[in-house]
């Protein structure tokens, strides 16, 4: 029984095993580019967030020693992903996200004002242009009001709860630069760092 149940999985995965590739090059994922270069070029302690799904694999951002907002997939914490949905909503969204876990791309230009990407540090905005001639250009577009990873904030404001916090962070009136966020009741602890690191 066994060595028939063996010759089974073998003849059914053998032909898939010349096709599948446990790991392959950096390169291989995102060739080298001008958009590559810029990223790996610009050095310091800064993070890139995605507008739309056609810009770079998930995770493909770690292979190149970029920090990335959307995070290694299988490692996101739930408070942080809530804040994350402060941004926009459907970067978390069920369709983007097994089980809550896996942060999508950004799918709402208008996100992109969103003053939690200046306090999450994201120095660059990775998208893709397309043209009538071409299949599409990735780009870096800049973002100028990023905030350093860690910095002194002068106010602090406190919310009733930790949804409230999340509803302020959406307004313009939210200044990261400016305000630490604190929350009543069973709001989790790190709910209190989001303004100053």
């Amino acid at each position: 029984f066994f060595a028939i149940a063996l010759a089974v999985v073998l003849i059914d995965l053998l032909p898939n095993a010349v096709k599948f590739k446990v790991s392959q090059p950096a390169d291989g994922v995102l060739p080298p580019s001008s958009f590559v270069d810029k990223l790996t070029r610009d050095r310091g302690a800064w993070r890139v967030a995605k507008l739309g799904p056609d810009v770079m694999p998930a995770n493909t951002a770690t292979i190149m020693g970029i920090d990335d907002i959307h995070g290694y997939d299988a490692l996101n914490v739930r408070y942080y992903i809530e804040v994350l949905g402060a941004v926009d909503s459907t970067m978390i969204s069920p369709a983007n996200a097994a089980l809550r876990r896996r942060i999508g791309p950004i799918s709402d230009q208008a996100a992109l004002g969103s003053r939690v990407l200046d306090l999450l540090n994201v120095k660059y905005v990775l998208t893709v242009v397309k043209s009538s001639t071409s299949r599409g250009q990735p780009v870096a577009l800049p973002n100028e009001d990023y905030l350093p990873r860690a910095f002194l904030a002068s106010e602090s404001h406190l919310f009733d709860t930790y949804e409230g916090m999340l509803e302020y962070m959406k307004t313009r009136d939210f200044d990261p630069k400016r305000d630490v966020l604190l929350a009543k009741g069973d709001a989790p602890a790190v709910a209190v760092v989001w303004g100053g690191s």
